[in-house]
């Protein structure tokens, strides 16, 4: 599927040292956001770095544009985990991810 593939790119961009996570977001034929996952500084007392998943970049992106919320509608995400010997994994996206996953509207998840 072309989506995987694109995500499979994405993720090996990622520089996550535990498993590196692309994520695609589609609709009507198109790519309307892509991102991986990465860490990022935290604020919080107890942990100084956190991750964001490949997921929840990929949907920040498009929430952030004007009309953000329709293109999410009936979209499609494609996930897909590069493990650290360079084969794919598994990616299901976690609760909270698929949480925000269904709380956006997207229809599909297509993970490896």
């Amino acid at each position: 599927m072309k989506g995987l593939n694109i995500a499979k790119r994405k993720a090996n961009q990622s520089t996550f040292s535990r498993a590196r996570i692309g994520a695609v977001i589609t609709k009507g034929g198109r790519v309307i956001s892509s991102a991986i996952n990465q860490t990022r500084y935290s604020k919080n007392a107890n942990a100084n770095w956190a991750s964001t998943h490949a997921e929840e970049a990929a949907i920040i992106r498009v929430l952030h544009k004007p009309t953000g919320l329709k293109q999410l509608a009936g979209a499609t995400i494609y996930v897909t985990r590069i493990k650290k010997d360079g084969t794919c994994g598994i990616a299901t996206p976690c609760p909270s991810c698929q949480s925000l996953i269904n709380s956006v509207g997207i229809k599909r998840v297509i993970h490896t």
